[in-house]
């Protein structure tokens, strides 16, 4: 379809909307990670689902966490939100131990404490072995009835992935004329992951977040600045692609 730029992003958007965030079902119910990873002699879990799966969750992050450390190809597959968060720890630990290598000989002796730098390496010491530490306490605070999982809102760069969909979507139906039906099933045939997936719904209420309209606007930007040797359309989807990738995806 040749692009047809006839409406404006604001009125794709609206004014004032409130912002409605998707909430795919998670794989693991919430569970302390202390009490699934704690104390020494620990067996491996059998069971699916309940606690079992919340410790088996946790043992799984920090086999492929240990792996990670230490360089070494994982021994076997592990789901994207196990990977999600041992890479994302495993990420953390080498932030950490950069920063305390530059600062551990730093002639001011106050730089490394005051950095905080210390404390960091604790907490992952206690994420990644179920150690005591005060992090517990934290995150037993974070479940009470005011932070509890199912009505906290969505972590901010979740928020992001899902309003940079969003703005794909709103994208495609300003240089298409397209209604937000085609234009979500464009990126649902073209978007394909082994990771992620997704559908018309989310889709649909993802093009509500506020900064939806924000994305959407630099997907148009960027693509018009691309070489037209493909319509508008094909390149906001090669820009949409490439920006959904970097942002959705977790390390294998």
């Amino acid at each position: 379809m040749a692009p047809v730029e006839s409406r404006d992003i604001s009125a794709l958007c609206g004014v004032g909307r409130r912002a409605v965030a998707a909430s795919p079902p998670t794989a693991y119910p919430a569970h302390p990670l202390s009490s699934a990873v704690r104390g020494d002699g620990m067996k491996k879990p059998t069971g699916k689902t309940g606690a079992a799966a919340s410790s088996q969750f946790a043992f799984d992050v920090i086999e492929a966490y240990k792996a990670a450390i230490a360089g070494k190809p994982r021994q076997r597959n592990f789901a994207r939100e196990v990977r999600q968060v041992a890479y994302g720890l495993a990420a953390l630990r080498a932030a950490s131990n950069h920063f305390h290598e530059k600062l551990k000989n730093d002639p001011d002796v106050t730089r490394l404490a005051s950095s905080g730098f210390v404390d960091a390496a604790a907490i992952l010491d206690a994420l990644t072995s179920g150690n005591d530490h005060p992090i517990w306490r934290h995150i037993d605070g974070l479940k009470s009835v005011a932070y509890r999982p199912g009505r906290a809102p969505k972590a901010r760069t979740e928020r992001l992935r899902q309003s940079l969909a969003g703005g794909l979507v709103l994208a495609l139906q300003k240089a298409g004329g397209l209604s937000v039906r085609e234009a979500a099933e464009v990126i649902i045939s073209t978007i394909q992951s082994r990771d992620f997936s997704f559908t018309f719904d989310q889709l649909r209420k993802w093009t509500k977040h506020d900064d939806a309209c924000n994305f959407a606007e630099n997907f148009l930007q960027t693509a018009r600045g691309m070489p037209d040797t493909e319509d508008l359309l094909e390149r906001i989807m090669s820009a949409g692609h490439a920006e959904i990738f970097k942002i959705w995806s977790a390390p294998i």
